[in-house]
């Protein structure tokens, strides 16, 4: 908790911002050479009590100061002109009368434009980044970010400022950065979605085809946001996006879509829209017990051998060799790979135990692959890759990227759900009481920014900071000949009476 002139007691929540960096280790010893050359530092020599303001390297006294302005300026200058490492953390508490210096590793620093006069730094003329951060930046760490001032955008310093973000949106992180216009919502909304953003369905590897993950979540077909932040493309996301653009209706309809749960039209998830692919991998290997005598080896269990231990259940999948065939299908309990154990000589020739994997998941999946090969002991192995497909069903979570998250209550047919003049229906219905109270203003604008973007053929820069007004949404909507507030006459989809509302629909991703 920080207190403001004012008196207010205000508590500072620390993010990762997009531009942080870890620090590298710097010798101490260059901290100290500086130190040499100032006049008003009294070293430590010997164990007295000190006066003035101490001055700590990586957590250690090595001296005092009766100047610390001047020590503080002096150590800052190095800082600036690179004698002391620009990573290294430079900051005076003055209520704790301490002077630190930190250049240990594994401290998180961010840039930040420096303040002289009121005004920023001019920059160089050059693009390198060295040059920058000399001549009108500074990198600040967690110690230094208490005792500093910082502006969010140039009109806002005062004469209290001492640094100025590079560019508002800096001051959120990878998973906030994906929020379209997340300056218009509340904040816990801003934090819920950058924690479910991480469990989204999407594609979690290019090469996912090739790799043999134990699980693996795949959404079939994914698309790139209407509106998108300039971060996105930074971070690649159009790339591998983790979603769909669907047509949401905000309006009660038939009474399941009660606290926070959603409809879904049936007829747009049997076109595929939020299908998913589960891969799971199974592996084998033949063990060999030289003491014992006892052998494994990959092939299909036959009856007449003698096999113990023969599972009832289904062969069918695998061949002699004890391999699954590729594309064929498997329920629970089937035989993914073939596997015997001997287990003694006799007159009548081997008996095995049957040692075979089976399908433990309840679904039914598709044998997506088969691998062997051979082990750092010689030992054959084998890995067998399965995929099963999921459909949306009832009690599945879906969320938009606000904080507004639901389950869906039931599955409408089409023919059932709302639709426009056009014929237009939605592929999702939420409820309206999830708005006013969570004040995720975003979600609203992003559906008034993605209708402009079907109409228009373009992708929306939904960058927060970037003062995108809602007036001019409207503004657009309306040379568009649509509704200036995003709403839609619906007609039920059941009676063919028109509802006696407007409802806003658009598309959301």
């Amino acid at each position: 908790p920080v207190e403001t002139p004012e008196g207010h007691s205000v508590g500072i929540v620390k993010a990762l911002s997009m531009l942080t960096s870890i620090t590298q280790h710097t010798p101490s010893a260059v901290a100290l050479k500086v130190l040499e050359g100032m006049d008003d530092v009294d070293w430590i020599t010997q164990p007295i009590m000190y006066q003035g303001t101490s001055i700590v390297v990586n957590g250690v006294v090595v001296a005092y100061t009766k100047d610390p302005v001047s020590v503080h300026a002096n150590l800052k200058s190095a800082k600036h002109a690179f004698r002391l490492h620009p990573h290294t953390g430079v900051a005076w508490n003055i209520l704790q009368n301490i002077i630190t210096i930190e250049s240990d590793g594994g401290r998180f620093v961010r840039p930040l434009f420096r303040i002289e006069g009121q005004k920023i730094l001019t920059g160089p003329s050059s693009d390198v980044w060295n040059d920058w951060v000399k001549s009108s930046m500074e990198y600040i760490d967690p110690s230094e970010s208490d005792t500093v001032r910082v502006a969010m955008v140039p009109s806002d310093i005062t004469k209290y400022h001492t640094h100025c973000e590079i560019h508002p949106t800096m001051i959120l992180g990878h998973m906030a950065s994906t929020i379209p216009m997340s300056d218009h919502n509340q904040s816990p909304r801003n934090t819920y979605q950058s924690a479910m953003g991480k469990q989204s369905m999407g594609i979690f590897a290019r090469n996912y085809a090739k790799r043999l993950d134990k699980n693996g979540y795949i959404l079939c077909s994914p698309m790139r946001p209407f509106v998108e932040t300039r971060m996105m493309n930074v971070l690649n996301t159009h790339e591998m996006p983790s979603g769909d653009n669907v047509i949401v209706a905000i309006g009660m309809y038939s009474g399941y879509n009660q606290e926070d749960s959603v409809i879904l039209n049936k007829s747009a998830v049997n076109r595929g829209l939020f299908r998913t692919l589960y891969y799971t991998m199974y592996k084998d290997e033949e063990h060999r017990n030289v003491t014992s005598g006892k052998e494994e080896k990959f092939m299909k269990p036959q009856r007449a051998t003698t096999t113990r231990g023969f599972k009832t259940s289904s062969y069918h999948a695998i061949q002699e060799n004890g391999l699954p065939t590729v594309g064929s299908m498997i329920r629970e309990n089937d035989v993914v790979i073939g596997k015997v154990t001997n287990l003694k000589q006799d007159t009548n020739g081997y008996a095995y135990r049957d040692s075979s994997t089976t399908h433990k998941n309840s679904e039914v999946c598709r044998v997506d692959g088969v691998w062997q090969d051979k082990n750092s002991d010689g030992y054959p192995f084998v890995k067998v890759r399965v995929v099963s497909e999921r459909v949306p069903e009832i009690g599945d979570k879906f969320s938009s990227r606000h904080g507004q998250k639901g389950t869906c209550g039931i599955m409408l047919n089409e023919e059932d759900m709302p639709y426009t003049k056009d014929g237009l229906r939605p592929d999702l219905i939420m409820n309206p009481h999830a708005v006013p109270s969570r004040m995720t203003i975003a979600q609203l604008m992003e559906t008034m920014f993605g209708k402009i973007c079907t109409q228009r053929g373009t992708v929306g820069d939904g960058t927060p900071y970037t003062h995108l007004k809602q007036k001019e949404l409207r503004e657009h909507l309306l040379d568009l000949g649509l509704s200036s507030y995003g709403n839609e006459l619906l007609y039920n989809g059941e009676t063919g009476q028109m509802m006696k509302s407007e409802i806003f629909m658009g598309p959301t991703f």
